[in-house]
């Protein structure tokens, strides 16, 4: 089994760890699960929809993520490796890693 951990900050999510179970599966520190259920669709154990439209995904509870230079954050930030600085709590690097 594959573990990726990748790390962000937020209000909402103060040092919230992400890790990737499987590849459709993820499992946050707090035990939110996000489950891959199509390419362009997942869902939250909370009940949130992620819908994927080129390189915006949009969540039912109003989030918004938008691809910057090949790294999807929620807020732009950067992410060097496994590891991630800012505010942004979910990276995605292409379709296959989620």
């Amino acid at each position: 089994m594959f573990f990726k951990r990748l790390f962000g900050i937020s209000e909402s999510n103060q040092g919230e760890v992400l890790t990737k179970v499987s590849d459709r599966t993820w499992v946050s520190s707090t035990g939110e699960t996000i489950n891959k259920v199509s390419d362009d669709v997942s869902i939250s154990s909370s009940g949130t929809t992620y819908t994927r439209t080129g390189p915006t995904v949009v969540g039912s509870d109003g989030s918004l993520f938008t691809s910057l230079g090949g790294s999807t954050s929620s807020d732009g930030s950067v992410r060097m490796g496994d590891f991630a600085t800012g505010r942004g709590a979910t990276f995605e690097d292409d379709d296959s890693k989620w």
